[in-house]
């Protein structure tokens, strides 16, 4: 006997509203020199995120999870690991990936 699929109307409209909202994703870049903008950009992702709080946090983000791993869970300090290390390769992640939103 064959199994049927069903797929609910709920599953296709959440499939058709990804489907449309993947259509409106566009890039962004750096802001101009001197717009309120820039100075924005340059505090959060220049000296935060990519400069020594990005790394430093994605470092102890490590090592927090490098010591809970004894802890008998590995699943939440394998996702801490993994978080941490995109903390400190996010600018490379963002260019790759186009800053897509």
């Amino acid at each position: 006997m064959l199994n049927k699929i069903y797929i609910s109307p709920k599953q296709i409209s959440i499939f058709c509203l990804a489907m449309l909202a993947s259509v409106a994703a566009m890039a962004i870049v750096a802001p101009a020199v001197g717009s309120l903008g820039y100075d924005l950009y340059d505090i959060f992702v220049l000296q935060g995120i990519q400069g020594a709080p990005g790394f430093l946090g994605g470092v102890i983000g490590i090592a927090y999870s490098a010591t809970m791993m004894n802890s008998g869970n590995w699943k939440l300090p394998a996702l801490g690991v993994l978080g941490s290390s995109a903390l400190i390769r996010a600018d490379d992640i963002t260019t790759s990936l186009g800053m897509l939103i």
